[in-house]
């Protein structure tokens, strides 16, 4: 089979990791499964952060940035092989590669989404000239199977980008805050104002994008706003995203 996992992305029913068959088209063999990263760091349950203890109303980063968000789930550390096929997703069927995300992302966290009850599901969106030269929204194809296994309608129109940015990428930590800060607005328009949010995004660095994501959603009325990213980039490799 295809030696890399980007190329086995092109592949259904396939491990997407190994190329061995599988019994459906998002699933990893149950040996790439269990090989997968877990998250060894004790994360913040408020910001996402990495913290050495756990305080029920968030951490000194919670306080310091001013978070929005009231929990935020992660999945995955961005490390290989999660970051490559991140990466595949411009090599991929669209759907297929949401599907195949959400699946995993999922399979890690289903429970505690589950038990959320959320409203609704909001994908952080990308400035429209982006999206553009893209083609796709990343959070966007992970949000829409997330939102089909809660039930919940998802709102790709609620929450928009209107400030071009520079990639989050070539900035440090303090110039990624400045980066993002003010840049999504929400608009309900003749709808009700949701009491709970669940804000969708496929990766997390310093925290930056979901949390100006999750303020947008707090000034229109929300009520509280969970943030689920299916990789966080951990202090040694915090090199992608938001």
């Amino acid at each position: 089979m295809l030696d890399h996992p980007l190329l086995n992305l092109l592949l259904p029913n396939h491990c997407p990791l190994c190329g061995v068959d599988v019994g459906d088209k998002y699933s990893l063999c149950q040996g790439c499964w269990l090989s997968l990263p877990t998250l060894s760091s004790q994360l913040c349950g408020r910001c996402g952060e990495e913290v050495t203890m756990s305080l029920a109303n968030g951490c000194g980063h919670c306080q310091g940035v001013g978070v929005m968000q009231d929990r935020t789930l992660c999945a995955f550390p961005y490390e290989p092989p999660i970051s490559l096929l991140l990466l595949g997703a411009k090599f991929a069927d669209k759907s297929r590669w949401g599907a195949m995300a959400a699946h995993w992302g999922w399979a890690r966290l289903g429970r505690e989404l589950q038990g959320l009850q959320v409203d609704g599901v909001v994908p952080v969106p990308l400035h429209e000239e982006r999206l553009r030269k893209r083609g796709f929204n990343q959070a966007a194809l992970l949000a829409k199977p997330l939102a089909k296994a809660l039930r919940r309608p998802l709102l790709t129109d609620l929450l928009f980008r209107p400030v071009a940015t520079l990639p989050q990428t070539r900035l440090d930590r303090k110039a990624r805050e400045a980066n993002m800060r003010g840049v999504f607005r929400a608009q309900w328009g003749e709808r009700a104002v949701a009491e709970h949010l669940l804000l969708v995004d496929d990766t997390m660095t310093t925290g930056a994008t979901v949390r100006e994501a999750a303020a947008a959603l707090k000034k229109s009325g929300v009520g509280q706003v969970t943030v689920m990213v299916l990789a966080k980039a951990m202090r040694d490799t915090a090199r992608y995203g938001g």
